[in-house]
């Protein structure tokens, strides 16, 4: 194989159905190096992890948050696609209007809150204790442990029954055991 030109998915070429999200994704991490040694093969050294990790989760764990996080990200490869034989405006998008709640896919210690951007939203999840955003993921992101966890995740459970959040697979039981895995600090 040629090491200067990225193979071709044939998946999406000998059907002609429009490729998937999931199809693309694996396709950039497949020649991907994380821009180690070859550049414009697969993800940048910035995306390579977030694009890694989304190529080896099963699709049908994938929250609605990683499809609208992979379509975002997958935008910026549309050259690299294309010389795959992927079209990215074939790739279905995802809702626009998707709030959801997923769990980190590269460490597991962080809830990650994606949505479209709505101002008064923005505003509520920008209000939570401890959040910080992750550009790399177009993400607010709330870690599952350290001080003010409880807190933080009690203010997130009122925003997401307010917004109608979909919750992914695995929050509950992420949330329980960061909630399990506090400490009480003791009175004296």
């Amino acid at each position: 194989m040629d090491s200067t030109n990225p193979p071709t998915p044939t998946s999406t070429r000998k059907t002609g159905n429009a490729p998937t999200l999931k199809q693309a994704v694996e396709a950039l991490a497949g020649v991907c190096d994380g821009a180690v040694r070859r550049d414009h093969h697969g993800f940048n050294a910035y995306d390579a992890r977030i694009g890694h990790a989304l190529a080896l989760l099963p699709e049908d764990e994938w929250a609605p948050g990683h499809r609208l996080l992979a379509y975002r990200l997958l935008e910026k490869y549309r050259a690299q696609l294309a010389a795959m034989g992927i079209d990215y405006d074939q790739i279905t998008p995802p809702p626009q209007r998707c709030i959801s709640v997923h769990v980190d896919p590269i460490y597991g210690t962080q809830l990650l809150v994606t949505f479209e951007y709505d101002p008064e939203l923005y505003q509520a999840v920008r209000a939570l204790p401890r959040r910080f955003w992750r550009g790399n993921m177009g993400s607010w992101a709330i870690p599952l442990s350290g001080p003010g966890v409880a807190e933080s995740l009690a203010e997130l459970r009122k925003i997401a029954v307010k917004y109608h959040f979909e919750i992914a697979e695995g929050v509950r039981e992420a949330v329980h055991s960061a909630l399990a895995n506090q400490t009480v600090p003791e009175r004296r």
